[in-house]
């Protein structure tokens, strides 16, 4: 596929396909994580990690709430990066 514009010049190609090529790696990241915990985690486990799982638009980051110890609840957080 050649997207090329000559409006734009030769850096908005540039930008273009690494965008394409960043998009296609993550959504391979993504695909085998995912087949990984439908094929390796049981139903009843994955639910509970579900349930517990929060996402904090101000760090960007998804978080898992901790089991209530004691009345209070403790949070944990969990980085998901990118591989480049």
């Amino acid at each position: 596929m050649v997207f090329f514009c000559l409006r734009y010049g030769y850096c908005y190609y540039v930008q273009f396909v690494q965008c394409y090529i960043l998009q296609k790696s993550v959504l391979g990241c993504f695909c085998c994580r995912l087949l990984i915990i439908d094929n390796f985690i049981p139903p009843d486990d994955k639910n509970k990690i579900l349930a517990r799982a929060e996402f904090d638009e101000e760090e960007d980051s998804w978080r898992l709430k901790a089991l209530a110890r004691g009345g209070s609840v403790e949070f944990c957080v969990v980085y998901i990066s990118v591989g480049t």
